[in-house]
């Protein structure tokens, strides 16, 4: 992962990121980064997203369940998931972000998740893989079992209502990626 590319940026960078990505300028953006398979749990982090009133989901990635998952987006969160399709620079996407998701059922170790603790977003994540080497529950973002979108939605419903908290969490993700 090129650590240089990916850095905590501003809140002016944040808006001129969402602006140029069609994201809201108000609200809390949650960012996936992607594939859109069935083992990535992308639906359980879009039932969380429907749980919580203004905060938007913006996807990035393509894959054999996109169409499938916009329909759940449609029926259960219409306006608050944003699919931004498979990118080669996803640094506006990071850049526009306040937090990151990544709640698949397995994995390796997924680059998003460090790329988005280089970018000092807390991350809700589940303990899969090499995850719990790169997330510390409660230290640098929250770990959530896998498939729970009651969990997912509370840790991020976390996020939201405590920015100063989350702010801390994606510091130490930042010192921990590095």
């Amino acid at each position: 992962v090129p650590t240089r590319q990916f850095i905590p940026v501003t809140p002016e960078q944040r808006a001129a990121a969402r602006r140029q990505l069609s994201l809201p300028e108000d609200g809390h953006v949650v960012l996936y980064v992607g594939a859109l398979v069935p083992e990535k749990g992308v639906d359980t982090a879009i039932l969380a997203i429907a749980a919580l009133p203004d905060v938007h989901l913006a996807v990035v990635g393509d894959g054999s369940q996109a169409s499938q998952l916009r329909d759940l987006a449609q029926r259960s969160a219409p306006g608050r998931v944003h699919f931004l399709g498979a990118r080669d620079d996803v640094l506006p996407a990071f850049a526009a972000a306040d937090s990151f998701v990544l709640v698949s059922h397995t994995e390796s170790m997924p680059a998003s998740l460090i790329e988005a603790g280089l970018c000092a977003l807390p991350s809700v994540t589940c303990p899969v893989g090499a995850i719990p080497d790169i997330v510390h529950d409660g230290e640098t973002g929250r770990l959530v079992p896998v498939g729970d979108v009651s969990a997912t939605a509370s840790a991020l419903a976390g996020l939201v209502a405590a920015p100063e908290t989350a702010r801390r969490l994606g510091e130490r993700a930042r010192v921990h990626c590095l």
